[in-house]
């Protein structure tokens, strides 16, 4: 029996995954959270052997993944049609689906990811990939950049998350300087923003380290306060809080842009 929890916001879906479930003798539902804090609350007391997780959950992405790592739970995204981000590999998911997936294939899909195979579905497709062609998608979805956003705030971390998101970006979140540090030794990260009001884990230490690590990787402070001078030695950009959306994501694209060009040639 493949046990699952279904991890996402909206009702109707998760209604809609229970009559589809309802008519595979080999699958069951152990848990429906709609919230991250339902779903670590979740993983405490359950042990699924598949997770289908919505993206709407990946400001808490960090904590979920020490859950999974104590397990042998598989990683299946539920992506939104709009989605661009390589989940399979910046997530090391084993499986990405979308809303507008048919009952068959998503039954499909958790039988798979199950088995250890790999799972990944275009929009609106119902198309399986052989793992070559996996391979492949991966290779090509690495051209995406990919920014990992640092702050002790959830609800913030989630609102640059979708931000960041809607501009093509793939996001990686973490909550303190330990969690980034760690998914920044495991991810290929191409830009960190970092907010200088965190508790833990210094600040400063925070972008000592990453710029010792990978000192090519730009890094954005956010600040409410002038930062201190040693701190701006580790960093490549300040931006003030509250400045908003447009500025910040213009600041990006600069810093960002070696690395487009970079890209560029190499495909040419």
């Amino acid at each position: 029996m493949i046990d699952v929890i279904i991890a996402d916001h909206q009702e109707l879906f998760r209604i809609g995954m229970t009559e589809v479930l309802a008519a595979a003798n080999d699958i069951r539902i152990v848990g429906q959270p709609k919230s991250p804090e339902q779903l670590l609350n979740t993983l405490k007391d359950l042990n699924p052997r598949v997770l289908i997780l919505s993206t709407n959950f990946l400001s808490a992405f960090s904590k979920i993944q020490r859950k999974l790592k104590q397990r042998q739970t598989a990683l299946l995204v539920l992506a939104e049609e709009h989605d661009r981000v390589a989940y399979v590999h910046w997530l090391r998911a084993q499986g990405i689906i979308y809303r507008s997936m048919d009952g068959p294939v998503i039954v499909d899909a958790m039988r798979r990811v199950a088995r250890g195979e790999l799972f990944v579905q275009k929009p609106s497709s119902d198309v399986r990939k052989d793992q070559s062609e996996v391979a492949r998608e991966r290779m090509e979805s690495m051209r995406i950049p990919v920014i990992l956003c640092v702050d002790q705030n959830p609800a913030t971390l989630y609102a640059r998350y979708k931000v960041l998101q809607r501009a093509g970006y793939g996001v990686l979140s973490a909550t303190d300087g330990e969690q980034a540090l760690s998914m920044f030794e495991a991810y290929p990260v191409d830009l960190v923003l970092l907010d200088y009001a965190m508790h833990g884990t210094a600040d400063e230490i925070v972008a000592d380290k990453i710029k010792r690590c990978k000192q090519n990787i730009p890094v954005v402070a956010i600040s409410a306060d002038p930062i201190t001078e040693k701190s701006l030695a580790c960093v490549n950009y300040v931006v003030t809080t509250g400045e908003g959306p447009v500025p910040l994501l213009k600041k990006i694209g600069q810093l960002l842009a070696p690395l487009s060009s970079v890209r560029s040639v190499e495909q040419g």
